[in-house]
């Protein structure tokens, strides 16, 4: 079976890929609304004409932006610092750790990343232990869950849809690698997005503990100014070699603040195991995790 810890403290996705901005045509559109701040549409003029004739020059081509996905643009990058941490009772702060994650636009379609968060392992906010521990009781090792990652557009839009897939080391000692094969689709209307982000992580080492794990994570989330946006989320987890016995079920909220274009801080609140099989302990709302996060995107 997976580590328990690593199959119980992981939590909720908050909005998009991990990877994605929310600087685009369309988001900026609903914002501009958001607030009043959209620039008036000037009156069409008269074609132009050449010197010395009444002819119409022909206007230059319109050029159409290219539509929104899940991936980065080519060149551009994502850096994600984020401090993670247990609120549950008798066990605040134990662990803490600081985890970053950065993604890199390979093409248009294709952005790769090198992850140490829950989140961007899993899509799921509410882990803590990965990445650099910082405190001494809680985490399994002092440096600990880190993988590789690719996202590839196989459709752009309102309704964006990606292939992801990867290799993670869930844990160094014992060696617990895994591959990761999912998918990330988020759906648009106005100021409201909409995710789902299933994902099966296959053990390769130690099979005996290690056969895998589903995560289902999804979130429902409103810009609600051009600086603000809100989410709520959950979803369920499960071992493959126990899904009757060590499912688990979670919910949580975040909040995120726009500082600046592509600068970003977040936090988030979430109860990793409201619900869960027969073998989960301690489940309901004893058990919290809180996540604190900037971002930065160029």
């Amino acid at each position: 079976m997976l580590l328990r810890p690593a199959l119980l403290a992981l939590t909720l996705l908050p909005t998009l890929a991990h990877a994605q901005a929310y600087d685009d045509p369309e988001t900026e559109r609903v914002l501009c609304k958001l607030d009043g701040s959209c620039p008036k549409t000037p009156e069409p003029a008269a074609p132009p004409t050449s010197p010395g004739s009444d002819s119409p020059v022909e206007p230059p081509p319109v050029v159409r932006k290219r539509p929104t996905g899940l991936a980065l643009a080519r060149n551009a990058y994502v850096i994600t610092l984020t401090t993670e941490a247990s609120l549950g009772r008798g066990a605040i702060g134990k662990p803490t750790s600081i985890a970053p994650d950065v993604s890199y636009g390979l093409t248009d379609r294709v952005t790769l990343s090198l992850v140490h968060s829950g989140f961007a392992t899993t899509g799921f906010r509410g882990s803590a232990g990965g990445g650099l521990c910082v405190t001494g009781e809680g985490c399994a090792h002092v440096y600990n869950n880190a993988g590789v990652e690719a996202l590839v557009d196989v459709v752009r839009g309102p309704f964006s849809l990606a292939a992801v897939g990867g290799v993670y080391a869930l844990s160094f000692d014992p060696l617990l690698v895994d591959v990761k094969l999912g998918v990330q689709a988020s759906a648009r209307l106005g100021a409201v997005t909409a995710t789902l982000s299933p994902s099966v992580f296959v053990g390769v080492t130690k099979r005996a503990q290690n056969e895998g794990v589903v995560f289902v994570p999804a979130s429902v989330g409103r810009q609600l100014t051009r600086s603000w946006f809100a989410a709520v989320g959950g979803g369920v987890a499960t071992p493959l070699d126990d899904a009757g016995g060590s499912w688990t079920a979670r919910v949580g909220v975040i909040a995120r603040y726009r500082i600046d274009r592509g600068l970003f801080v977040a936090g988030s609140l979430f109860l990793p195991k409201l619900a869960g099989g027969d073998a989960v302990l301690d489940t309901g709302l004893d058990a919290k995790v809180a996540n604190l996060w900037i971002t930065y995107s160029r």
